[in-house]
């Protein structure tokens, strides 16, 4: 598509061949990774609390997957007609996928969308996620699967989509249950959280004081 994604990939792939414990692990971080993120991601949202908000964090996820990676990107797929680069450059990939248009990465869109989610519910816990997602998807272009654009796109799309489903979380959710946090206590901010504001002191009866 464009000669600096091409030569980008090639400097990436050339990594690969020239040790095996670095294809393995290389493999590794392309084809379980991805595990990895899903059930460490299920695991946060089925524990956050009030059990309302993981709740509202199920939808807002699965709002975002079906968004990013269920229509966005089979959308750009046929829009955007590019092999993959093991296709188009003639060569074998360290893991085996199916043959297709690679522009976006469906990984990438996928991974970097629930990262981007998680995002929205703690920063401080979605910049782990988010880098997990950047790690799994530059190993793909490594192992030949994807070029560094698909990459790109793939992050695009999810942001977009995230932020999409977080606007449309924040104005229909109950207020306690707001995907709005920026702090890095894993606690929901709301209206409740509010400090109290302390109660006006008595007034003082001075005529019955005379």
């Amino acid at each position: 598509m464009f000669p600096l994604d091409t030569e980008l990939f090639n400097t990436l792939h050339s990594l690969t061949g020239q040790s095996g414990l670095l294809d393995w692990l290389f493999v590794l971080l392309a084809s379980w990774l991805p595990w990895v993120i899903g059930i460490a991601a299920v695991i946060v949202i089925v524990r956050l609390r009030p059990w309302r908000h993981s709740v509202w964090m199920v939808l807002a996820t699965g709002l975002t997957l079906i968004l990013a990676r269920g229509i966005v990107t089979p959308l750009l797929h046929e829009l955007i007609l590019r092999t993959r680069p093991f296709e188009a450059l003639s060569f074998t990939p360290l893991i085996m996928v199916a043959h297709g248009n690679s522009f976006p990465s469906g990984h990438a869109t996928a991974f970097f969308a629930l990262a981007f989610v998680l995002f929205y519910e703690n920063r401080k816990r979605g910049w782990w996620f988010i880098g997990f997602a950047l790690v799994n998807a530059l190993a793909r272009v490594v192992v030949g699967v994807h070029y560094p654009s698909d990459i790109l796109a793939g992050a695009l799309v999810a942001l977009v989509s995230a932020f999409a489903i977080h606007a449309l979380i924040k104005n229909f959710a109950p207020k306690e249950v707001r995907l709005v946090k920026t702090g890095v206590e894993g606690h929901a901010k709301s209206d409740a959280e509010e400090p109290a504001v302390p109660p006006e002191p008595p007034a003082v009866d001075a005529v019955g004081k005379i």
